[in-house]
Parts: C-alpha cells; sequence; structure tokens
C-alpha cells in the first residue's frame, strides 16, 4: 500500500509542472581544445542592448578557441542575412573556413562557455568606458576590442594578438610615453625582431595551449563537483523548463515546468531532440537541466 501511494503522488500531474526548478549541472563539463588557429569559433548573440545610431541594438561577438581573438558587430536586426554576412566577412575572408561546427542548446548558454565569458568581458569594459566618457555604446567597440586583443588572457598567459600574428602590437600609448620601442625604433633591428617572433611562434603557441589545458582542467575540477547527472532515452516521457522556452512570459501562478514531452533523438549526452506528444517536432535543441522526467 505505502509503495502505491508513493506511485500515486510521484505521478500527480499538477504537482510534477509545479515542482522545484534545481539548476544544478546535468552532465560533467568537458572542456574544449583546439590547438590549431582559426579553426573553430564560438558565436553568439548579445541584446537586446540601449538603441543607438543606425538602430543598432545587438552585439554578434565570435572568439577563435585557439588564439581567443574575438570580432565583433553591432546589429539593428537578428536575421539569417545579417548573421550570414558577419561570418563571410568577420571570419571566412580574414582567416578561412572554419574546420569544426556545432550548435549549443537552448537557454543553456554554458555549452558555449567560451563565448559566453568573452560577452561579460565586453559588456563590463563598454559599462566603464562609458561611465567614464559618455557615448554610444557602438562607437565605444573597436576600442574594448582593441583593449580585449592586446591584454594577456588568464587561460593562455598570452595576448591574443600575439597568438594570432605571432609578434606583441606596439600600442599608441607607447607612442604618447616616448618608450624604447619607438625612441630607439630601427627597421634592421625591428625586422630581426619580426623574424625572431616567428620562428618563436610555433613554441608559443604549444605552451599557450598547454597553459588554457591546465586552466580548463582547474575549471572542469570545479564545476563537476556540482553535477547532479541526468540521462535520458528515446520515447521517455519528459517536462520542460517554461523559463527556457517562454522567458518574458513570469507569474506568481506560473507552472515552472511545461510539457509533457516525448524525446525523440539523442543528440550527445545530455542534448535531446523533443516532440509533442501529437507527434508534432519541438524547435532546437534541449539540454537535460531542463528537463526532468515526466511519471505517469
Amino acid at each position: 500500500m505505502r509503495k502505491d501511494c508513493e506511485a500515486y503522488v510521484k505521478s500527480c500531474e499538477s504537482c510534477q509542472l509545479y515542482g522545484p526548478v534545481s539548476h544544478a549541472p546535468s552532465q560533467a563539463m568537458t572542456p574544449i581544445l583546439c590547438p590549431c588557429p582559426f579553426f573553430q569559433w564560438g558565436i553568439d548573440i548579445v541584446g537586446p542592448l540601449p538603441r543607438v545610431r543606425s538602430q543598432f541594438q545587438y552585439l554578434i561577438v565570435a572568439i577563435d578557441y585557439a588564439t581567443k581573438w574575438v570580432e565583433a558587430k553591432p546589429l539593428a536586426r537578428i536575421r539569417e542575412k545579417e548573421m550570414i554576412e558577419f561570418f563571410m566577412e568577420f571570419i571566412v575572408f580574414r582567416f578561412g573556413i572554419p574546420r569544426s561546427h556545432s550548435k549549443a542548446s537552448v537557454a543553456y548558454p554554458q555549452a558555449n562557455g567560451q563565448v559566453e565569458v568573452t560577452n561579460r568581458i565586453i559588456l563590463q569594459g563598454l559599462k566603464k568606458r562609458l561611465q567614464e566618457q559618455p557615448r554610444p555604446w557602438a562607437d565605444e567597440l573597436p576600442n574594448m576590442l582593441w583593449s580585449y586583443m592586446t591584454t594577456r588572457r588568464s587561460s593562455t598567459g598570452e595576448t591574443p594578438f600575439r597568438l594570432a600574428y605571432g609578434t606583441e602590437a606596439d600600442v599608441p600609448l607607447e607612442t604618447n610615453l616616448n618608450s624604447p620601442i619607438v625612441d630607439s625604433f630601427n627597421p634592421d633591428a625591428s625586422l630581426e625582431r619580426l623574424h625572431l617572433d616567428n620562428d618563436l611562434l610555433e613554441e608559443v603557441r604549444d605552451e599557450a595551449n598547454l597553459d588554457a589545458a591546465r586552466h580548463q582542467k582547474m575549471v572542469a575540477k570545479y564545476f563537476n563537483k556540482k553535477v547532479k547527472t541526468k540521462n535520458f532515452q528515446v520515447n521517455d516521457l519528459v517536462l520542460r523548463e517554461s523559463a527556457s522556452s517562454q522567458p518574458t512570459i513570469t507569474g506568481k501562478f506560473k507552472a515552472p515546468w511545461e510539457g509533457p514531452y516525448k524525446i525523440s533523438k539523442v543528440i550527445r549526452p545530455g542534448t535531446y531532440e523533443l516532440t509533442q506528444l501529437n507527434g508534432e517536432s519541438v524547435k532546437n535543441a534541449w539540454n537535460a537541466i531542463h528537463l526532468k522526467k515526466f511519471f505517469q
């Protein structure tokens, strides 16, 4: 009788729909290492931001996994046309076609962690600069990107500029302060230095990759302590977190879960395709962190 009562309560649909939401990671972190420059990029869209000239209110950001080189462009709208133009102009025409492609599941930006961290750095930098000198954020973006590219990243110990081009950039501040690099400039010595930098570039990149691997291992160790594994199989019935599909809809009495849905495909561990019970496909891939098993 006790088991029957537990099963009955467990299968209460209202209890399941209004059950608490846990955001503990559902899968262990899988670090992404890409030792080859410009072979793999992370791309994300930030916004909406305060609308500025030309009606810009979004920012598309791309980061190379190997060198941490960043490309970004303000956008007025998010359409397929703008995405393709950015990809071709800022990535393909400058660095070639990427060799690796993958999608991050919807409402789970942690799966695209590299670019998410970069987004935060760029936004924080823009806030600080705009606090000192109020102006449209799109006008300040190039200065922020230059600052990012010529600053050593903690994960690699090198600047993205050096990992991309083999040498450090001479920044405008050195010209203003009459640094030795500017005062003692000699074309022959400069050329010799560039040749030396190019000779050492492969070694510098190898060391940066090792530093990045150690950094990711440390982050993964901390992250994995919080993991509560959730795995589903094809045809399993699940509920989906409402906020992940309708983030703008709020209300005290709104159910935090919706469904049930059926698992139609396991894309990879922790990421799934869903269908409605009538067989209609649900758009996008969904991470297990936003799903829970539905009991009948």
